[in-house]
């Protein structure tokens, strides 16, 4: 039986042309560029699933500290007397020194650390950290507490000052639509946001009534257009904006409010005194 020894020179090699893999290279490139949105999106979805697990967990830890306080919330800051005054223990750590002093706020000394002793749950995965050690923090780490409707006696006493805990929970009379905890920024810098731990509404409470409040509507709505908000009866929700603040900071960084243009979500009970903007 005679056989055909084919010897490898024999073989047809068919290699690309320089033209066929910069054709390659550009076909994966395009696609990869298409890719990358899609990506980031998957991204951005599950840090909001991590950021309402994270309020979910404070919703609890606030829960926990209720039942061990006499049924009072905790207070934002109970050691705050007065706008010079900003040292002292507050919901999210202790302050050592003035406010605005880098790394100022001990996140192990605060309210909420002393019920669940885990101080990453105060922190939005989609809050950029910079500098310094990530639990001593300036201002805050991407969550505002609502100061005057559940933090403070604000709507007793017409001040969040001087109050010395937060609301009793009897007192908050719809809690399935009372802010607790959510997505915040600062409003008051320039061109830029920074962190801030307090949740603010449109407008401040004083013995005389309501006044615009230059910190409010603080809410920071970063997950594709939407804010993570925690509310006193346990729940978390995602929220769209119902408007944005004018200032430097409202459009260029979506930072505004949810819900009516007033104080509704935020107070233990609907306000009808002085001053009540409805």
């Amino acid at each position: 039986m005679n056989y055909k020894i084919k010897y490898i020179n024999d073989v047809n090699i068919t290699r690309f042309t320089l033209v066929e893999l910069l054709v390659t290279i550009s076909v994966i490139a395009l696609l990869a560029a298409l890719m990358l949105p899609a990506l980031s999106k998957a991204r951005e979805k599950s840090k909001g699933a991590f950021c309402e697990s994270n309020l979910k967990q404070l919703n609890a830890a606030n829960l926990l500290y209720v039942l061990d306080y006499g049924y009072y919330m905790p207070c934002y800051g109970s050691e705050i007397t007065g706008p010079g005054s900003s040292v002292g223990k507050l919901w999210i750590g202790y302050r050592s020194a003035p406010a605005g002093t880098p790394g100022n706020i001990d996140m192990h000394g605060g309210f909420v650390f002393d019920i669940c002793g885990n101080w990453k749950i105060m922190t939005c995965p989609s809050w950029n950290v910079s500098g310094g050690a990530p639990d001593k923090i300036t201002d805050g780490h991407g969550y505002g507490y609502n100061v005057i409707g559940i933090g403070s006696m604000a709507y007793i006493t017409g001040s969040a000052y001087k109050s010395g805990s937060g609301m009793k929970v009897e007192m908050v009379k719809k809690p399935s639509s009372v802010v607790l905890f959510g997505d915040v920024t600062a409003t008051t810098v320039p061109g830029e946001i920074r962190p801030y731990s307090f949740f603010y509404p449109k407008y401040t409470i004083s013995s005389s009534g309501m006044s615009v409040n230059s910190r409010g509507d603080n809410a920071h709505f970063r997950h594709a257009g939407a804010a993570s908000v925690g509310w006193a009866d346990g729940h978390v929700s995602r929220e769209r904006p119902s408007r944005l603040n004018n200032n430097f900071v409202g459009s260029a960084h979506w930072v505004g409010n949810f819900g009516p243009p007033n104080n509704s979500l935020f107070e233990p009970w609907r306000w009808t005194g002085a001053g009540a903007v409805y």
